[in-house]
């Protein structure tokens, strides 16, 4: 457990030092001991891996109402903000009855504690993953707005579909990404973790299909890094109920890694 959880760490780092947008080529016999670490925090904080800032900015005690523009949050919704009630939740209730606001509910108060740095939300299908990526994002700007900081990065985790604050990614050659056609919005650093499929755990807040955080469990390429990706975040499943034998036995083996990693799980 611990190898794969490194492993992933070492993809990671390996990933983003070799981008050379965050580090660039120097000049021979430079001393870049001081510079790297630099460059190396300034990554991390770029690209949302650190989430100091934002916790910080947040006020003491969240406001449910403020956050959704709703009135009193219902009984389900009222206990998701309990923080003592373990890392592995299942909340079943019929349809309609605000799950998603209940989900979305606990990743703040777990956030803003401290318990977890991002979101997977994963959905059983695109569309229905495309439909909740606009509800995240206003989700976001709702539970920053007054804070006097840019709300969290939320990316649209589809392959061929991706999509970070709204902005359409286009793909270029030699594996290149240009953002709002803008090729010198600085910016678009930032949306680093929507660039590819193999990194979209690496948003703080990512809304996708299963299958990406499936793979994490599965012995394939990068799924180190999706495993490790993954530990700091609340996993939010939807539609648990639906998956078949195989999804089951794999989401099964995929939460017991994410658990004993440090991880929060939420299964609707």
């Amino acid at each position: 457990e611990f190898a794969h959880l490194f492993a992933g760490l070492v993809q990671l780092a390996d990933w983003l030092g070799s981008d050379t947008r965050f580090f660039p080529y120097g000049e021979s016999g430079e001393d870049r001991n001081q510079w790297v670490w630099s460059k190396a925090q300034e990554a991390v904080e770029t690209i949302g891996l650190d989430t100091r800032t934002w916790r910080l900015s947040l006020p003491k005690e969240l406001d449910f109402s403020a956050i959704f523009k709703v009135g009193k949050p219902h009984p389900i919704q009222a206990k998701m903000g309990i923080n003592e009630l373990g890392p592995l939740l299942i909340l079943e209730s019929e349809t309609g009855s605000g799950k998603t606001e209940a989900a979305l509910w606990r990743f703040a108060q777990l956030f803003q504690t401290g318990q977890v740095d991002s979101l997977y939300f994963a959905l059983p299908t695109r569309v229905a993953a495309t439909q909740l990526y606009e509800r995240a994002r206003q989700f976001a700007c709702n539970m920053w707005q007054g804070a006097g900081h840019e709300p969290l990065l939320v990316v649209r985790a589809l392959a061929g579909y991706e999509s970070a604050d709204g902005n359409e990614a286009k793909k270029l050659p030699d594996f290149k990404v240009l953002w709002a056609d803008t090729p010198d919005d600085q910016k678009a650093h930032t949306r680093w973790a929507a660039e590819s499929s193999k990194r979209y755990l690496a948003a703080p807040l990512a809304v996708g299909t299963i299958d990406q955080a499936l793979l994490g469990a599965l012995q394939v390429r990068h799924a180190h890094m999706r495993h490790s990706l993954l530990s700091r975040s609340l996993l939010v499943v939807d539609e648990v109920h639906a998956s078949d034998a195989y999804m089951a036995t794999l989401l099964a083996h995929l939460l017991k890694a994410h658990l004993n990693a440090g991880g929060h799980a939420l299964l609707l």
